[in-house]
């Protein structure tokens, strides 16, 4: 009876780890390019393996392809495709684009299982709208008044830029709540679904609620404005000068402009004189290569995956376990005559 019992616990589980590997990885390498009459042009590399590393099954292989544009379906390829012309939309064609900004994504079928979408990549369609590289870190110091209302804006005059940074300055009485925004003319460059870092510090010698997010570079009025997506919701700033930190995925819920940063400052009726002062704001990247906790030896070959409850996942190719979905991970490596292990942490 325990043979039994066992037999079938071991059927069961391989079951369950066969389950687990069914879905294949994304397509990688997107790329976009556009010809001379705006015809966005894409490729990719198609995926040889599930999403936790082991190749496809014998006799499984790539079936259909879909392309997306701005969270949109536009083409369902039949077979192993690996590229797509995207035209600009006319009268013969409205299921072509416009001008602007395009963002893609394709993802692939294997054995009627379809994957995640590959990371978006984008493209200006047309003129090109300048957009700020990252890391963005913000002029906020000292800047002349000639300047001002060039790099930020506000729905009142309360901003000014001092040797401290931007600050601002209430003494209504009454209840308000504040714009700052940066400036529309250079949105930031940031990609859908990837991971950046918000680092700021604002200060203010009385209690208030404050948040910051990211308003769509295509906004006109300030006092008419609303988050498309908010990174930090009704903080409170006082007079405590750390730098706060936020990691965020971008995520707006629709990709066809730049975003810009902005905050609200919410003053209650009653609370007198107050001045707030936003000494740094930065948006940087978020490296998406993984992140090891330990130092793995630079000739390290032979590398064995397992999930952190020591179930054998597989073999990768290198420390960085780019086949492998987001998570923690134990790798085992041989390294001359010894062997090690490490932590991995894959973003």
């Amino acid at each position: 009876m325990n043979r039994i019992f066992i037999t079938l616990l071991v059927a069961a589980t391989s079951m369950v780890a066969f389950a687990a590997s069914e879905t294949p990885a994304a397509p990688t390498n997107l790329k976009l390019t556009q010809d001379e009459n705006f015809t966005v042009e894409l490729s990719w590399t198609l995926p040889a393996a599930y999403t936790d590393g082991a190749a496809f099954a014998e006799g499984s292989e790539v079936s259909a392809v879909k392309v997306f544009r701005n969270n949109k379906e536009i083409a369902l390829l039949n077979g192993a495709a690996t590229s797509y012309n995207d035209p600009l939309e006319s009268e013969t064609n409205s299921d072509g684009h416009g001008f602007g900004l395009c963002v893609y994504e394709v993802t692939a079928c294997v054995d009627n299982v379809w994957s995640e979408p590959c990371l978006p990549e984008q493209i200006m369609v047309g003129e090109a709208i300048a957009t700020t590289p990252l890391p963005w870190d913000a002029q906020l110091k000292l800047i002349p008044d000639s300047e001002f209302d060039y790099l930020w804006s506000s729905n009142s005059d309360d901003w000014t830029s001092t040797e401290r940074g931007l600050e601002f300055n209430c003494d209504s009485g009454t209840a308000v709540c504040n714009w700052l925004v940066a400036s529309p003319s250079a949105p930031l460059a940031l990609l859908p679904r990837r991971t950046y870092q918000l680092e700021y510090v604002l200060v203010s010698d009385v209690n208030l609620l404050y948040s910051a997010g990211l308003l769509s570079g295509s906004y006109t009025e300030v006092s008419d404005t609303e988050f498309i997506q908010v990174l930090a919701s009704n903080r409170l700033a006082g007079k405590d000068a750390e730098v706060h930190t936020v990691e965020f995925v971008y995520e707006p819920e629709y990709w066809t402009e730049a975003p810009v940063f902005a905050l609200n400052i919410c003053v209650p009726a009653g609370s007198g004189e107050l001045k707030a002062t936003l000494s740094s704001v930065k948006i940087s990247l978020v490296e998406s290569s993984s992140a090891v906790d330990a130092v793995v030896p630079a000739n390290a070959t032979d590398f064995e995956v397992y999930n952190l409850q020591g179930v054998y996942l597989g073999k990768a190719s290198s420390k960085s376990l780019d086949s492998y979905a987001p998570g923690m991970y134990i790798i085992r490596y041989r390294s001359g005559d010894t062997t090690g292990s490490a932590k991995i942490a894959v973003r």
